[in-house]
């Protein structure tokens, strides 16, 4: 019985892999969300979720590529056929699977604010009330704010994490909300994080947070789905995931198994 599933399983990949043969998959990334992804001094996307990326392709037997697009911008080219998948931790949420579908989830990560230590830790939607707070256009922190504080807050959107992370340490926001493990690795760790904090407790809401990002593909698009959900379940059942993980974060971000 093993040897017939393992054989199926072989058979799936090798027909996927015939659309595939002549042309590359093109995957989409930030590209402003280290760790998880940035662009080195050469141009080129580099971080956890294009490492995982390539191991994902190469488990699948793929050739793949990355680049760097916006974040509001990564649906439309998906949608575009500009390119053929999503890997930028994109949360599931039930308004993005209007629009797309999704291979995942494949990390867990909650939201977080941060600001000056000493901060009031009252993060509520009342809490929130004529606080300056800063996020990532396109985000679906951006959607929260938004949406619990849309009236009562002074919310701006900006082009990525950097760019209100910058306006963070120059006080012209009193708030960042973004995923916990970025805002930690990518600004609390570094000297520009000296005097900033979590402010509050890590947010919940699944109605806004979906459940975790996934991989992003058009809808209707099995042959892509079928690939990346086979090498993504290799890259976890070998272990190299929780190595790729421990190598950035320094733990396992894995989601929870039922």
């Amino acid at each position: 019985m093993k040897r017939l599933m393992t054989g199926a399983v072989f058979a799936a990949v090798c027909s996927v892999n015939s659309a595939y043969a002549q042309q590359a998959l093109k995957i989409g990334t930030e590209g402003a969300f280290p760790p998880f992804n940035f662009v080195d001094a050469n141009g080129e996307p580099q971080g956890f979720e294009v490492d995982l990326g390539h191991a994902i392709c190469k488990a699948a037997k793929l050739t793949c590529t990355f680049t760097a697009i916006a974040f509001d911008g990564l649906i439309p080219a998906l949608k575009a056929k500009k390119i053929d998948a999503i890997i930028a931790s994109m949360n599931i949420t039930d308004e993005r699977k209007k629009v797309i579908s999704f291979v995942g989830p494949y990390y867990v990560d909650p939201p977080r604010f941060v600001g000056k230590s000493g901060s009031p830790a009252d993060v509520t939607p009342a809490g929130l009330k004529g606080r300056t707070i800063g996020v990532a256009s396109g985000t679906i922190s951006e959607s929260y704010v938004r949406d619990v504080a849309g009236t009562t807050a002074k919310i701006t959107s900006y082009p990525s994490l950097d760019n209100a992370l910058l306006d963070l340490s120059a006080d012209r926001v009193e708030l960042v909300l973004d995923n916990a493990i970025a805002l930690s690795e990518g600004f609390l760790k570094k000297p520009e994080g000296k005097g900033f904090e979590f402010i509050g407790p890590a947010l919940s809401d699944t109605k806004h947070f979906g459940i975790g990002p996934g991989i992003g593909i058009r809808q209707n698009d099995k042959a892509t789905a079928s690939a990346l959900a086979t090498g993504l379940k290799a890259v976890q059942d070998s272990g190299e995931f929780t190595t790729l993980s421990q190598k950035y974060f320094g733990m396992d971000i894995s989601p929870k198994k039922p």
